[in-house]
């Protein structure tokens, strides 16, 4: 009896771990079409990323997410909203950008993002920050 009472008050209270917490990590892909008709975007700079030139006719975007001190149920929560989802506004100023503005987490919630866009090569980057469509 008497063991049975240091297992389940005192253990808890004795600073070890409660529930679990633990780094987790997952690539992302995402393929966003670019229209024939498009001859120039922009990519938005709110995250740093890294472009590389491809053959093919879409933009590919691969994310790294690695959060530290959350749950992995959180973590599931995370990567099916739409914070690392990318798209293409065609009506304003044609910028390649976030789904959703980031946010901060919270809660001793560590969050590191590594972008890399793959863009096709036929778009060169010119000073202005656009790549345009080179012929």
């Amino acid at each position: 009896m008497f063991a049975r009472f240091l297992v389940i008050v005192l253990l808890p209270g004795m600073g070890l771990p409660g529930p679990l917490y633990s780094q987790w990590s997952k690539t992302l892909h995402q393929v966003v079409d670019l229209p024939d008709t498009l001859s120039a975007f922009s990519i938005s700079k709110d995250i740093p990323f890294d472009t590389i030139f491809w053959i093919g006719s879409d933009i590919l975007v691969e994310t790294r997410v690695v959060m530290t001190g959350i749950r992995e149920s959180g973590f599931g929560y995370w990567l099916a909203s739409d914070r690392y989802r990318w798209t293409l506004d065609l009506e304003e100023d044609r910028k390649f950008r976030p789904l959703t503005a980031r946010r901060l987490l919270g809660g001793g919630v560590e969050e590191m993002v590594a972008l890399r866009i793959h863009v096709p090569e036929y778009f060169l980057p010119s000073p202005d920050g656009y790549f345009r469509l080179h012929e």
